[in-house]
């Protein structure tokens, strides 16, 4: 995410898209024992960082991600917003 963010000395940010393809490849472990699971409901927020072909890494300038694995507290705030609507929808 560091590599999102424009600085004094690296005026322009790198592109800072994630190929869902690449996402899911990333997730496929974890995702095929998590879908092993019975009696439970899985709230799953990938079309709400990854809407298109593609996974956002900052929204309105503000970074999603503390680190490669884990959502800054703005992409928390993103994640919550995002699941309940589709809980309350």
């Amino acid at each position: 995410p560091i590599s999102c963010v424009t600085r004094p000395l690296r005026p322009q940010a790198n592109n800072c898209e994630l190929n869902k393809q690449v996402v899911l490849e990333r997730q496929k472990v974890y995702l095929s024992e998590l879908n092993k699971l019975q009696n439970i409901k899985i709230i799953n927020s990938l079309n709400a960082f990854c809407p298109t072909t593609n996974c956002v890494v900052n929204v309105n300038g503000k970074i999603l991600y503390a680190d490669d694995d884990h959502l800054s507290v703005e992409g928390s705030r993103y994640q919550a917003k995002h699941l309940l609507q589709d809980l309350i929808h």
